[in-house]
């Protein structure tokens, strides 16, 4: 079974990929801000992270993504959630490497499309 760390400052977006997640068959965690997910991640070793890049701390999803790396498994696959444009933030993605960029809005197929699984 995989185990899912869903990182997001915005409750009802937790809470929908939760159930998502967990009716694909998933064991799913939720964390809603980047400390609380550094800890819960090395807790629970996620077998993939998918986080916001907007948190509501001054830590980015970026930032959960290089913390649970170096902490838990520096092969962590990673699903990065953004209104931003991806470019952006391409240097950043590029030096982290194996991390999918979904952008919003998205539909539960856009997701699936990216889960490495």
């Amino acid at each position: 079974m995989e185990r899912v760390l869903v990182v997001d400052d915005e409750v009802d977006a937790l809470e929908i990929l939760s159930w998502l997640l967990t009716d694909h068959g998933c064991d799913v965690r939720t964390a809603s801000d980047p400390r609380q997910a550094v800890s819960l991640g090395r807790e629970f070793r996620p077998t993939l992270l998918i986080t916001d890049y907007l948190l509501s701390d001054a830590a980015t999803g970026l930032d959960v993504i290089r913390e649970l790396r170096e902490q838990v498994d520096p092969a962590l696959p990673a699903v990065l959630v953004t209104g931003m444009d991806p470019s952006l933030m391409r240097d950043e993605l590029q030096a982290l490497g194996n991390v999918e960029v979904l952008k919003k809005p998205f539909v539960w197929a856009d997701l699936c499309a990216r889960l490495p699984f």
